[in-house]
């Protein structure tokens, strides 16, 4: 499967990946590794492969019935607290949150994400928020009683 960068008309039928290391839900995170693709890009990738689709395709209902048979796989979260939140000397965001009060704003941006995603008219995406065991132990270390809220 090509990434977004490489796909050519020719082989996006097949699928496309909008993977990018370092990025999140946020766009700021992973800033400081570099050049990234944040979640909100990756969704506006897959609009352009959706265009670039209907061109091939020629047929607005042929584009529909390959996308409902898309598998959608979106393995996020993990780099926001990683390399956002447990960053304090190069992010803000955990002097203007909890980590609970973080981890909730994630979900709502992600959950907002999932919606524009779902939107475009592919089946619901399956997802994993990564390895949350370490921030989930954080949190339990930081404020032990946010898990049984």
């Amino acid at each position: 499967m090509p990434p977004f960068a490489k796909s050519e008309m020719k082989n996006i039928l097949q699928g496309v990946n909008y993977a990018s290391g370092a990025s999140g839900i946020l766009d700021e995170t992973g800033s400081l590794m570099g050049a990234r693709v944040p979640m909100s890009i990756q969704i506006r990738n897959h609009k352009t492969i959706i265009t670039r689709t209907r061109k091939i395709l020629r047929n607005d209902s042929s584009t529909e019935k390959l996308l409902r048979q898309c598998i959608y796989s979106i393995q996020i979260g993990s780099n926001d607290f990683v390399n956002n939140y447990f960053k304090p000397n190069f992010y803000n965001s955990s002097h203007g949150y909890s980590v609970s009060e973080f981890a909730t704003m994630l979900v709502r941006q992600f959950a907002h994400q999932i919606k524009d995603l779902y939107k475009t008219g592919g089946s619901l995406p399956c997802s994993g928020l990564g390895n949350l065991v370490v921030h989930l132990m954080q949190l339990q270390r930081t404020e032990p009683m946010a898990l049984f809220v």
